[in-house]
């Protein structure tokens, strides 16, 4: 029998926090990789989220350039579903601000199964002032 290690945060927690680092990992490496710093050519990048084979959501990133700004939205839902009851929803969006190849300002505001969670965040020069709101 295979036993898994204990974790310190539910399983659905730590996948949605999965979800979010590969996301923001990918967005950090396409603006700094010189071969991917243009954004994509319809401007939005989709993906499925799945649980085994199943889809349980998407993962979208729109980017719009906005004078000397680039500016992406990143919006992530999950749903997981027992018959046609609901066990588990996510949603999340985030909107970046990046000027210049320099994180600007981040907004972010998640609903984990019903618990509100909001980041603001604004690089003023000292660096990241940071504000949650739970």
């Amino acid at each position: 029998m295979l036993r898994l290690p204990e974790l310190s945060m539910p399983p659905w927690r730590l996948f949605c926090a999965s979800v979010l680092i590969v996301g923001a990992l990918s967005l950090s490496l396409s603006l700094t990789s010189p071969a991917m710093s243009m954004e994509p050519y319809d401007g939005k990048l989709a993906f499925d989220v799945l649980r085994g084979s199943k889809t349980i959501g998407r993962h979208v990133l729109t980017f719009r350039e906005v004078g000397d700004e680039t500016h992406v939205d990143i919006e992530v839902s999950l749903q997981v579903k027992i018959g046609f009851l609901t066990v588990f929803r996510y949603d999340h969006t985030n909107r970046e601000v990046w000027r210049h190849g320099d994180l600007v300002s981040v907004t972010t505001d998640t609903d984990d199964n019903g618990k509100p969670f909001e980041v603001r965040a604004e690089n003023k020069g000292d660096g990241f002032h940071v504000q949650t709101l739970a």
